[in-house]
């Protein structure tokens, strides 16, 4: 009966030692899973940033770009001789020089 029992004691030695590894593996699962999720949104929020800063440089560039034609425009507008260019250039098409 000793044999037996040391062979019972055996499998509940075994199986709590199995019951540690798959403890112990579903533990590392869930602190890796929580790792790359905290990566996973490290980067999306530095994604996010990147792309704010982007659109406020292409918003910048893109009324800078729209300030300096409408000077340009307001120059050719206050131009006395423009009538007289635009004409020419109509003449000039017909004429085909």
């Amino acid at each position: 009966m000793s044999s037996e029992t040391n062979h019972n004691q055996g499998k509940w030695h075994d199986l709590r030692l199995f019951a540690a590894v798959v403890a112990l593996l579903i533990g590392l699962g869930i602190a890796v899973l929580w790792f790359l999720a905290r990566i996973r949104s490290d980067v999306e929020s530095g994604l996010s940033s990147s792309l704010e800063t982007v659109l406020g440089t292409a918003d910048e560039a893109l009324n800078t770009w729209v300030k300096a034609e409408e000077q340009g425009v307001t120059l050719l507008a206050s131009n006395d001789d423009l009538p007289l260019s635009v004409a020419m250039c109509g003449v000039c098409e017909q004429v085909n020089l």
